[in-house]
């Protein structure tokens, strides 16, 4: 979804997508010209101090599972 949204503008070199989950699958929410580095942002992670990836693991059940990097 990503590839394809750049696809559309390619004079933009370099975007940072945030993408929201939804109850109907992923959502663009913007590009940024100048992203941070920070993979994830949930709410329910704020102020922790763990990595994420197991808490995102248990939110996305077995959906994480389907998801190809």
């Amino acid at each position: 979804m990503c590839v394809e949204a750049h696809q559309r503008i390619p004079q933009v070199r370099y975007i940072g997508w945030d993408v929201a989950f939804s109850v109907n699958g992923p959502v663009l929410v913007e590009g940024n010209e100048y992203p941070g580095y920070g993979l994830v942002q949930h709410f329910a992670l704020k102020n922790k101090r763990t990595g994420h990836l197991k808490e995102v693991a248990d939110i996305l059940g077995d959906e994480y599972k389907n998801i190809k990097l």
